[in-house]
């Protein structure tokens, strides 16, 4: 655990985002694999595009057996909001509304973790690791009550 160094918070907490179909993948080398927060979102045509707040492992912080990234989803859609080119779809919206998730490292089992909103499809799901740079099949996908959202990412309704 001793290997993957603290930076100070405000060092790595980059707050220029891309959302689209596609964010730009990493390689799945040690220097480029993350974790950090995440979203999915519909935009006003109907797709479901990825939001995310990669923290590189060693900008990461140590959590019990984990490392993870030190900005939660309120501070990280916190800043996009305040952004002068910030999206509607993040200026209009509450952290907590579109479905969310986390991905951890648990550095014991030497494995990632994606914890995410239930409604998030495997289709969808997958779209995760190739942006953290994380390999094919050093991955579990678990659903966490955590992070159950209030807006729909599928229908037109929101879930209550």
């Amino acid at each position: 655990m001793g290997r993957y160094l603290r930076q100070s918070r405000e060092a790595h907490l980059n707050l220029s985002y891309a959302y689209n179909e596609k964010l730009p993948a990493t390689k799945a080398g040690n220097s480029t694999r993350g974790v950090g927060p995440f979203w999915f979102v519909r935009d006003d045509s109907g797709r479901v595009l990825l939001m995310a707040h990669r923290c590189a492992l060693a900008a990461a912080e140590e959590y019990g057996d984990f490392i993870t990234c030190p900005h939660g989803h309120y501070e990280v859609w916190e800043g996009w909001r305040t952004m002068r080119a910030a999206d509607l779809i993040v200026r209009d919206a509450e952290y907590e509304e579109w479905p969310r998730g986390r991905v951890v490292f648990n550095s014991i089992k030497g494995q990632f973790i994606v914890y995410a909103d239930k409604q998030i499809r495997p289709g969808e799901f997958q779209r995760v690791p190739e942006y953290f740079g994380i390999p094919a099949g050093g991955v579990v996908f678990m659903t966490d009550d955590h992070y159950r959202s209030t807006r729909s990412l599928h229908t037109g309704r929101d879930r209550q």
